[in-house]
């Protein structure tokens, strides 16, 4: 008795999500929960996910709380703005520091692997030098920046791709995504993806 077809409300919601007219792709990461006082976000579990987000919508309903903020979609460009005037820029360029965080740091395979999302600084020092080409030595200077960029990420309300891969990826090896069969997946430009998206 499985469904082949979404039905019109789903697509209809589908289709807002898609458009940027409803809660896009922010929806997807209404189970992660910004904890006061912590620099990353915390993931509830189970029948907990969105509980807090629908609790704000409701405590907005009766007047109680002011419209929380929506989350931002970080661009290339916002990233270089949260950097300006960096230490780090004295020893690495922002276009450096984007690369690792999203290629390596978040974007590799085995950052969705992980609890967090993304590697540890351990792990990401370990890494073998054909997978990222900046030298060991470098890899500490670029993920004390890493970590800076968590607390910046957290403090603007912003969210990046690397979030909703995540969040995609956990769904999927949970077996939790409920979707119609794909025969095939059609990819152009596939040399911009980073690993895990092509894992996903």
């Amino acid at each position: 008795d499985q469904r082949w077809f979404k039905s019109e409300q789903e697509e209809a919601q589908f289709k807002e999500a898609i458009n940027g007219t409803g809660d896009g792709l922010a929806s997807l990461l209404s189970h992660m929960e910004l904890a006061e006082g912590d620099d990353s976000p915390t993931r509830s579990t189970g029948d907990a996910r969105g509980g807090a987000a629908a609790a704000a919508r409701q405590r907005r309903q009766k007047g109680n709380a002011a419209p929380e903020a929506r989350r931002e979609l970080l661009t290339f460009e916002m990233f270089e703005q949260l950097f300006q005037g960096h230490k780090t820029l004295r020893s690495l360029s922002v276009s450096t520091l984007y690369r690792e965080a999203f290629s390596y740091i978040k974007g590799s395979r085995e950052a969705m692997k992980t609890k967090e999302g993304y590697l540890s600084r351990d792990e990401y020092i370990a890494l073998a030098s054909k997978m990222s080409p900046l030298p060991a030595e470098m890899r500490g200077v670029a993920y004390d920046a890493f970590e800076d960029y968590l607390r910046k990420k957290r403090r603007h309300r912003l969210y990046d791709v690397c979030d909703v891969v995540f969040h995609l990826f956990t769904q999927v090896r949970q077996g939790e995504v409920r979707h119609s069969p794909l025969h095939r997946v059609i990819i152009d430009e596939v040399q911009d993806l980073t690993m895990a998206e092509l894992a996903l």
